[in-house]
C-alpha cells in the first residue's frame, strides 16, 4: 500500500544527503589542491556564464567556506521539510485506498454538492467516488497534524496514540518543519514554551534528520497495519454462503487493465450483463497489487476470471494465487432447512446413506439432502454445524 511509497522516497532522500555529504567533501579536498598549485583564482566566480551578473555566483573563498559551514546544515533543512511532506502524502494515499475497500467508513449524512455538469460528465458512478474522495483529501492536506488524527480517529477509528511512537515527537516534527518553511527556523514564543526549548534558532542535525526517518517509518508502518487490518474485514451485508467464492491475488497491474478492475466494469455473459461490483465480495490493495475476493454464481466468477486470464496472456497483469474458498452447492432449500438438516446430523464419521435418513424424517428428496449437506460442509459456521465436521 501507501507504505511502499513512503520507504522508496525516504531511500531517496537519505541518498541524496549521504551523496550531498561525500560531495561535499570531494569539492573541499579539491579546492584545497587548487589553491596550494594555483590552478584557480579563489577572487574570481567558480562558473563563468554571460549573465554572472544577475546571480550571487560565489568565487573559490566563499564556496569554502560555504561548503564547509553551511552547505549540510541547509541539506538536512531541505531534506527534513520533505520528510515531513512524505508523512503528509502517505496519510492521505491511506485515506484514499481505504475509501476504496471501506465506503461505509465515510457515510455521513451531511449534503454534498454537484453541479449538473459534473454528474452529467461522469462515465461511472466511480467517478462520482473519486470526486468525494478527492474533495475529503483537499480539505485535509489543508489541515495540521492534529486535524489528521482527529480524522483518523473519527472516521477510520485508527487511534495515533496506541502507535509506539510518542505523539509530542510527531508534533514537535510538524511544528518544526513549519517554523523552517514560514520563519526560515526561527522559533516564536507558542514553540519554546510548548517545547520547553530557549533556543532561538533551529537546526536539523544529523542525529535528528535520521531518527526523523526511523520515526516516521515505524509510525507510518502502525498506520499500514491498522488500515490492512480494516480492509480485510470488508465484506459486503449481502454475504451468501451458497456462492462460489474464489479469492485472487493480482500483481505487476499495467495502467491498460485498470478498466477491467474497475468496479463499474460490465461483465458479459451469455447475452446478459452485470456489473463487476454484484460479485465483488472484497478489494483490498494498491493501483499495481491486489487482491479480490468473487463471490456469486459459478458462471459468473468465472466468466470474468476468463477475463482477466486473458489480460495475462497479454502481459497487462500476473495471476499470483487463485483460491476457491467455496464451491457454491445450489440448493433448493432455504437456510432453515438446511439448518435443520444440520441439526439431525451426527458428528463425524457418518454412517453411509445418513442423506436417506434424514430425508425420510423431513420429507424431502433424496438429492435436495445430499446437496444440503454438501453445503453444511462447505460452509458448517453458517449453520451451527462447526462441533459436528471434522476439518
Amino acid at each position: 500500500m501507501a507504505l511502499v511509497k513512503l520507504q522508496a522516497e525516504f531511500s531517496q532522500l537519505q541518498c541524496l544527503y549521504f551523496s550531498s555529504f561525500y560531495s561535499a567533501r570531494i569539492a573541499i579536498k579539491s579546492l584545497k589542491v587548487e589553491k596550494k598549485d594555483g590552478s584557480r583564482n579563489f577572487d574570481e566566480p567558480i562558473i563563468n556564464t554571460s549573465n554572472s551578473s544577475e546571480y550571487n555566483i560565489p568565487n573559490g573563498y566563499t564556496i569554502y567556506k560555504f561548503l564547509g559551514r553551511r552547505y549540510l546544515k541547509q541539506i538536512r533543512e531541505v531534506i527534513f521539510v520533505r520528510v515531513i511532506s512524505s508523512l503528509e502524502v502517505f496519510l492521505i494515499d491511506s485515506v484514499k485506498t481505504l475509501f476504496m475497500s471501506r465506503k461505509d467508513l465515510f457515510n455521513r449524512s451531511e449534503k454534498v454538492e454537484f453541479n449538473y455538469g459534473e454528474l452529467l460528465s461522469a462515465d461511472s458512478i466511480t467517478e462520482i467516488w473519486a470526486k468525494l474522495i478527492q474533495r475529503e483529501c483537499r480539505r485535509l492536506q489543508n489541515q495540521g497534524f492534529l486535524e489528521m488524527r482527529k480524522f483518523y480517529q473519527q472516521r477510520l477509528q485508527i487511534d495515533f496514540g496506541k502507535s509506539s511512537i510518542s505523539l509530542k515527537k510527531l508534533e514537535e516534527m510538524h511544528d518544526r518543519r513549519h517554523l523552517l518553511v514560514h520563519r526560515l527556523g526561527k522559533t516564536d514564543a507558542y514553540y519554546r514554551h510548548k517545547y520547553s526549548d530557549t533556543s532561538v534558532q533551529l537546526e536539523i542535525s544529523e542525529e535528528y534528520l535520521l531518527d526523523a526517518f526511523r520515526t516516521i517509518e515505524s509510525f507510518a508502518s502502525y498506520i499500514e497495519s491498522e488500515a490492512i487490518k480494516l480492509s480485510k474485514i470488508a465484506r459486503k451485508p449481502n454475504y451468501n454462503p451458497r456462492n462460489y467464492r474464489v479469492r485472487i491475488e493480482l500483481t505487476n497491474i499495467e495502467e491498460k487493465a485498470n478498466p477491467i478492475l474497475d468496479p463499474e466494469y460490465r461483465v458479459t455473459l451469455n447475452n446478459r450483463d452485470f456489473l463487476l461490483d454484484d460479485i465483488i465480495e472484497s478489494r483490498i490493495g494498491t493501483d499495481t497489487e491486489l487482491t479480490l475476493i468473487l463471490a456469486g454464481a459459478t458462471s459468473d466468477v468465472c466468466a470474468y476470471t476468463e477475463q482477466l486470464k486473458r489480460l495475462e496472456n497479454k502481459k497487462l497483469l500476473a495471476i499470483q494465487e487463485r483460491v476457491i474458498l467455496s464451491k457454491g452447492f445450489q440448493c433448493s432449500l432455504t437456510d432453515e432447512q438446511v439448518a435443520e438438516i444440520a441439526n439431525r446430523l451426527p458428528k463425524q464419521p457418518w454412517t453411509k446413506n445418513i442423506h436417506k435418513v434424514i430425508a425420510q424424517e423431513l420429507g424431502f428428496s433424496n438429492n435436495q439432502v445430499s446437496t444440503a449437506i454438501l453445503l453444511i460442509l462447505d460452509s458448517p459456521e453458517m449453520f451451527g454445524a462447526e462441533d459436528k465436521i471434522k476439518r
